[in-house]
């Protein structure tokens, strides 16, 4: 993430991508202590809960109505 420009960085801090690999690593690294670093893991579990959630609805909705060929 780092080599875009700071503005696009911004909006793509927001995203759950860079959650997936960067933020644990600059926790681990020790690039992001203290408060930065509860903000990142606090916007990874918001995230989680937000794709968990938007999930287990899309699961219902297509569950609802299935259709299975064969024997």
């Amino acid at each position: 993430m780092t080599m875009f420009p700071p503005a696009l960085r911004n909006v793509l801090a927001w995203l759950p991508f860079e959650h997936i690999a960067y933020t644990p690593l600059r926790i681990y690294l020790g690039k992001l202590q203290g408060v930065a670093a509860l903000e990142a893991l606090g916007v990874q579990l918001l995230w989680a809960m937000a794709l968990l959630a938007l999930g287990s609805r899309f699961w219902h909705l297509m569950a609802r109505k299935i259709t299975i060929h064969g024997g």
